[in-house]
């Protein structure tokens, strides 16, 4: 798993009543994460009342590592968004399985279950770039329609050659 640091610092200016004392401080913020990792399922692309698209998909990162002599591997899955047109290009280019490497933020939506009326919340990377980390050749790309045509033509041939 790959990591990034990407340092912003703000300042932060503070009033105390009691003392009457304006104090400034710098806080640093870092929200920026870069992951390589392979798509769980095909991607998932809707459109907003807007007409904007987004690409939800999640990807699974592994990671190995040794406990004394023994290998291990965890795997961590990550849910990621796509927006705007990046959305529509990923949708139509990635399938399950593929390896690609997403940078971008964390972001956290907040929600009331309808059923219970509890809070919930959801932690995902909200990408603001990707791109493929391997060349997949044009017989990998295609889909199952694909792969009947291949049998077709071996039907076909087979029928010629008798």
């Amino acid at each position: 798993m790959a990591y990034s640091l990407l340092l912003k610092v703000e300042t932060v200016s503070t009033f105390n009543s009691q003392t009457n004392i304006n104090t400034t401080n710098q806080v640093m913020i870092l929200n920026d994460l870069k992951i390589i990792g392979n798509l769980v399922n095909d991607p998932e692309v809707r459109f907003t009342p807007k007409g904007t698209p987004v690409a939800n998909f999640s990807l699974g990162i592994n990671e190995t590592y040794r406990v004394d002599d023994e290998k291990r591997q965890i795997t961590t899955f990550v849910d990621v968004q796509v927006w705007g047109p990046s959305a529509e290009n990923f949708g139509k280019l990635v399938r399950k399985g593929q390896e690609v490497f997403v940078e971008g933020a964390l972001r956290q939506d907040h929600w009331e279950d309808k059923q219970t009326g509890q809070n919930r919340s959801k932690l995902y990377v909200k990408a603001e770039r990707w791109q493929f980390t391997q060349y997949r050749r044009q017989e990998d790309s295609s889909d199952a329609a694909s792969t009947e045509d291949t049998k077709e033509t071996k039907k076909t041939a087979s029928k010629k050659a008798k």
